[in-house]
C-alpha cells in the first residue's frame, strides 16, 4: 500500500509482475499513451503514480507525436524520474530509424533513457536482423535503453513469439491476444 500522510487511509496499489527477462517488476495495469494529454501537467499521470501504476507506455507516433513530450513533461516537474518505467516505441524497424528516434524519444521525454523500447507494430520477423541486435545492444551499452523488444498486433503473433524465443536480445514483447 501507498504510504498516506498522519490521518489519511492507505491507497490500494496495483499488482505487479515480473516482465519478460528484464527480471523487473511492472503494474499488471499500465498507462497507455495513445491518448492526448495536458502537456504541460496531466493529472491522470499523478493519480496513476499515487495508486502504484507507474507504467508508462508511449510511442513516437501516440496522440500526433505528443504522448512522449507529456511524459517528459509530467516527470519533470515531479522530479520522479527514477520511480516510473517509460516504454517507448518507434515505427522505424532498420538499424539507423531505431537509433534515430530512440534519439528523438530521449529529447521528447527529457530523459537520458528509457526502460524499454520497442519496434512498433512488427508484422515481418525478417527485422529481427543480426544488424538490428548489434544496435539495440549498442543503444543498451550506451544507456540509452536498459531492455529492448517488440510489440506486435497482426495476425502473425504465435510466428513472432516463437522467432523472438530464438534471440537472445529481445526482452519483452507486447502483443494482442
Amino acid at each position: 500500500p501507498a504510504h498516506a500522510a498522519p490521518g489519511e487511509e492507505e491507497l490500494p496499489r496495483v499488482p505487479r509482475r515480473r516482465l519478460g527477462k528484464t527480471e523487473q517488476t511492472i503494474p499488471i495495469l499500465v498507462m497507455g499513451g495513445s491518448m492526448r494529454f495536458d502537456q504541460r501537467f496531466d493529472p491522470k499521470l499523478a493519480e496513476c503514480v499515487r495508486f502504484g501504476v507507474n507504467y508508462f507506455d508511449v510511442a513516437d507516433c501516440y496522440a500526433g507525436g505528443t504522448s512522449e513530450t507529456a511524459v517528459g513533461n509530467f516527470h519533470s516537474r515531479m522530479k520522479n524520474r527514477k520511480d516510473i518505467w517509460i516504454t517507448s516505441k518507434s515505427d522505424a524497424h532498420d538499424p539507423d530509424g531505431l537509433e534515430e528516434t530512440v534519439q528523438t524519444s530521449l529529447r521528447k521525454l527529457k530523459t537520458n533513457y528509457v526502460d524499454l523500447y520497442f519496434l512498433h507494430g512488427l508484422k515481418d520477423p525478417g527485422y529481427l536482423t543480426a544488424d538490428l541486435a548489434r544496435r539495440a545492444e549498442k543503444l543498451k551499452k550506451e544507456g540509452k535503453i536498459k531492455f529492448f523488444g517488440f510489440s506486435c498486433h497482426a495476425g502473425n503473433v504465435d510466428e513472432l513469439m516463437m522467432k523472438a524465443s530464438e534471440l537472445s536480445w529481445i526482452d519483452a514483447i507486447m502483443f494482442r491476444y
